[in-house]
C-alpha cells in the first residue's frame, strides 16, 4: 500500500502554531472576563452595597440620637462617663486623713504632766486648716501654751512611695517638713471639774495651717517628732522662744533631759 503526504512537514507546524496562539488567546479573552466580572462586581459592593449601608447606619444613628435627645435628665445620667475618666486623678488628690490621729497621739503628750485632752477636731482640705478644741486640768495656761509650742515645734519625716506603690528602704529621698504654721491659741476659759475635786479646768482652742505633704496619699510617714522626743526642758516649753536669742549660750536645765537621758541646751 502506497501513501502519499499532500501537505509538507512545514505547513503541519505552522498549523500546530496557529492551534497554540488560538488557545493562549482564548485563555487570555477568558482570564480578561473573569477579572473585569470581579472588578464590577466590587465595584458595584463598594459605591452600590456599601454606600447603602452606610445611609442606614447614618439614619440608624440619627434616629437614636434624637431617642436620646428625648430623655429626661439625660446630662446627669451620662456623667459617670467623666467621673470614671477623672478617678485616678481624684484618688491623687485625696488625703490620708485618718494620720491627724497619730499625730495627736503624740502632741497631747498623755501620761506627761502636760497631758491635754483633745476634745474635737476638724480638718479643712479647701484651706488646709486644723482646728481643735482641747482641754487640761494638770498645769492649766502653761499646759495649753506647751501645747501650742508643741504643735510649732512638730517636725515629720517622709519619704515618697515608690512607683510600684511599695514603701522605699533606703532613706536617700527622706525629707522634713514643719506639720504647723500660723498656730493661733484663742478663746481659753476656766471652768470647775466636779469630777476632780473642783479642780480648775482650762478650755481653749487651737487652730493652726498643715503641710500637704503630711497628709498626701502619695508619701509614706517615716517619723512624727514633737517636743517629747527633742528638747524638753521647762526653759524651752514654759517660757517664749524670743527670750533666747542665742541658743549657745542658753542655761542648761540639769532637771529635764531628752528621750535618751541626755541634757538639752536651748
Amino acid at each position: 500500500m502506497i501513501q502519499i503526504n499532500l501537505i509538507p512537514d512545514v505547513k503541519l507546524d505552522l498549523i500546530r502554531i496557529q492551534k497554540h496562539r488560538n488557545l493562549v488567546i482564548s485563555m487570555a479573552i477568558l482570564a480578561m472576563m473573569v477579572t473585569l466580572a470581579v472588578v464590577l462586581i466590587v465595584a458595584f459592593y463598594v459605591f452600590g452595597v456599601q454606600t447603602i449601608r452606610d445611609n442606614i447606619a447614618n439614619n440608624n444613628i440619627k434616629q437614636e440620637e434624637k431617642n436620646l435627645l428625648q430623655i429626661e435628665d439625660l446630662d446627669k445620667n451620662v456623667t459617670i462617663q467623666n467621673q470614671l475618666s477623672a478617678i485616678n486623678k481624684t484618688h491623687e488628690d485625696k488625703l490620708m486623713t485618718s494620720r491627724i490621729l497619730g499625730i495627736l497621739s503624740v502632741i497631747s503628750q498623755k501620761g506627761t504632766p502636760n497631758e491635754v485632752n483633745i476634745l474635737s477636731f476638724a480638718l479643712s482640705k479647701a484651706e488646709g486648716t486644723v482646728s481643735l478644741v482641747a482641754q487640761t486640768k494638770a498645769r492649766g495656761f502653761e499646759a495649753a501654751d506647751i501645747f501650742k509650742k508643741n504643735i510649732e515645734a512638730l517636725q515629720v519625716r517622709y519619704k515618697p512611695y515608690n512607683d510600684d506603690g511599695s514603701v522605699p528602704s533606703s532613706k536617700e529621698n527622706e525629707q522634713q517638713v514643719t506639720f504647723a504654721s500660723d498656730v493661733i491659741l484663742s478663746s481659753p476659759t476656766t471652768s470647775q471639774s466636779e469630777n476632780s475635786g473642783n479642780s480648775d479646768l482650762v478650755s481653749f482652742n487651737i487652730s493652726f495651717k498643715y503641710a500637704k505633704e503630711v497628709f498626701s496619699i502619695k508619701n509614706y510617714i517615716d517619723e512624727i517628732r514633737g517636743l517629747g522626743k527633742g528638747n524638753v526642758t521647762d526653759s524651752y516649753m514654759r517660757l517664749p522662744r524670743d527670750l533666747f536669742k542665742d541658743t549657745n549660750k542658753a542655761p542648761n536645765n540639769s532637771g529635764s533631759a531628752g528621750e535618751n537621758g541626755n541634757e538639752k541646751k536651748n
